[in-house]
């Protein structure tokens, strides 16, 4: 398939919206608050877990912290990772 650059940037804003919702529904199952999952990640405030849940100003988690959720909350990476 050939993609231009803004439809790159679509599909890669789709998916890191698709991966918010994903550690949200995780993170919810597991009864983990927003403010915990920053705690775990070392976040200064609680803001930065709730935008990159709904990708706000293109806020989203880099691997390391995809990583790092799925062991807090004790699932698999792919299951936050998954389309």
């Amino acid at each position: 398939m050939n993609y231009n650059n803004v439809e790159f940037e679509e599909k890669i804003a789709e998916f890191y919206k698709k991966v918010g919702k994903n550690v949200r529904q995780a993170r919810k199952a597991k009864n983990v608050t927003q403010m915990e999952l920053a705690e775990y990640l070392n976040f200064k405030s609680v803001a930065s877990v709730s935008n990159a849940e709904i990708c706000y100003d293109n806020h989203h988690f880099s691997l390391s912290q995809l990583y790092k959720i799925s062991l807090v909350l004790d699932v698999d990476i792919k299951t936050l990772v998954e389309p």
